[in-house]
């Protein structure tokens, strides 16, 4: 097999966000773990691209181009998400987001590539890049319902009021039974 240097650096920058998504599929899905939905269907997406990270092993590996450094827009994009504090569903919003842009930009080199395969007459490459770009389509699916879910609760309803602790300690007071008056004097 034979391809570009421009291809190549392709594949392995497909390589390298393949990489980044499923490694962020990972980390969103330990930092929201309470939420056993979102957290086991983040870790069903990271194997799908860890899957595709394999893959683009062997085929780099073919090429003698395993070694990958790989900088530009998609590290720079890698760079940009993911930061900021917090918890609760705004936090989930903003994580899920972050995910959407990233898996965005993973399913564009693979349309590339799949363009590129269909011009070389490449048609396993091609049906790789249908098959994995058809993966991330319902990755970015499943990321946009959930932003759609996450939004009206993490945009509508306030969170909860954090109630200032008792700076003076409670008077203990007797036992409800040492109140009650006796009939002692009857």
């Amino acid at each position: 097999m034979s391809l570009s240097a421009e291809e190549t650096r392709c594949l392995q920058s497909a390589r390298a966000s393949e990489h980044r998504l499923a490694t962020a599929f990972v980390e969103i899905a330990r930092r929201h773990a309470e939420d056993a939905g979102i957290s086991d269907m983040m870790l069903q997406l990271a194997a799908w691209s860890e899957g595709h990270v394999q893959a683009l092993d062997e085929i780099l590996g073919a090429l003698g181009s395993l070694e990958i450094t790989v900088h530009g827009r998609s590290e720079t994009l890698h760079r940009a998400l993911f930061r900021g504090a917090g918890s609760g569903p705004a936090r989930l919003l903003h994580d899920v987001e972050d995910l959407s842009l990233l898996a965005t930009r993973v399913r564009g080199l693979w349309t590339v590539l799949g363009q590129a395969a269909h011009a070389r007459r490449d048609k396993e490459a091609s049906a790789r890049a249908a098959r994995f770009g058809d993966q991330l389509d319902r990755q970015i699916a499943w990321l946009e319902t959930q932003v759609k879910t996450i939004a009206a609760q993490a945009l509508t309803v306030p969170p909860p009021v954090k109630r200032p602790r008792r700076l003076v300690p409670r008077k203990k007071s007797a036992p409800v039974l040492a109140r009650v008056p006796t009939d002692a004097g009857r």
